[in-house]
């Protein structure tokens, strides 16, 4: 990351009140945000539990009303925002003419952070990330096919 010029520092936005060392970004995601929109919402609310299965083009839907639920909401405080949503400052300042991409050099480097991991017998794949025993995990009638095999994991 260094390579690239970003400097960041890893903290929880999952506070009660507020975090000082959050990030916006991570704000939006924790309390109040993005998860909480989407656990919340009535067609999901009772699936994904005791074996009820939340079909993907439902799940899909639901997390696109809630990125735009949040980027909408009004009354940001960060800096720059000035009472505004992230729409209104994305619209403002975004420029397609000033964007850059970055080099292969650099994709490459963000291509490092990965990890070996084991699939299991049943396809499922865990991935350590978080703090203590927090970890994702991710499993596809797919994924069976590579079961007791190691393979790179984005982390």
């Amino acid at each position: 990351m260094a390579a690239a010029g970003i400097r960041y520092r890893r903290t929880s936005p999952n506070h009660e009140l507020s975090s000082p060392g959050a990030k916006p970004i991570e704000r939006v995601f924790g309390t109040g945000g993005i998860q909480e929109e989407i656990c919340n919402d009535l067609r999901v609310r009772d699936l994904g539990r005791k074996g009820k299965e939340v079909p993907a083009a439902l799940l899909l839907e639901v997390i696109a009303g809630a990125i735009a639920s949040v980027n909408a909401r009004i009354g940001r405080r960060g800096r720059g925002m000035n009472g505004r949503s992230f729409d209104q400052v994305f619209a403002e300042k975004f420029n397609p003419t000033k964007t850059t991409n970055v080099s292969h050099l650099t994709r490459n480097l963000f291509a490092l952070n990965s990890e070996i991991v084991s699939v299991q017998r049943d396809g499922l794949i865990t991935i350590k990330a978080g703090r203590g025993q927090e970890k994702n995990k991710y499993w596809s009638p797919d994924s069976r096919e590579y079961r007791y095999r190691q393979i790179r994991g984005k982390a």
